[in-house]
């Protein structure tokens, strides 16, 4: 949830260090697993398909965060769950 709401912030920004900040931060996701912590070693690691933010070293970890609480963060699942209650 964090990365959508950085990159929102930064979309309409002009600042080179804040674009800078952003990829780093991007990057820094991409290289552990969101479930366990390790480090991911896989050529294409697993990725939630929702909000593309949350990097898995296996589908088991996708499914452990997910049960776990990812399900309730994760913005995209999020968003849907208020349209369809007509919050959003």
């Amino acid at each position: 949830e964090a990365l959508f709401w950085y990159r929102r912030a930064h979309a309409e920004s002009t600042d080179a260090k804040a674009d800078q900040d952003l990829e780093s931060y991007e990057t820094s996701i991409k290289e552990l697993c969101a479930c366990c912590y390790e480090p991911l070693s896989t050529d294409k690691p697993k990725c939630c398909v929702e909000c593309k933010a949350a990097y898995y070293c296996s589908r088991e970890c996708q499914a452990a965060d997910w049960k776990a609480g990812h399900k309730k963060d994760c913005v995209k699942s999020l968003k849907k769950r208020l349209r369809a209650t007509g919050l959003f």
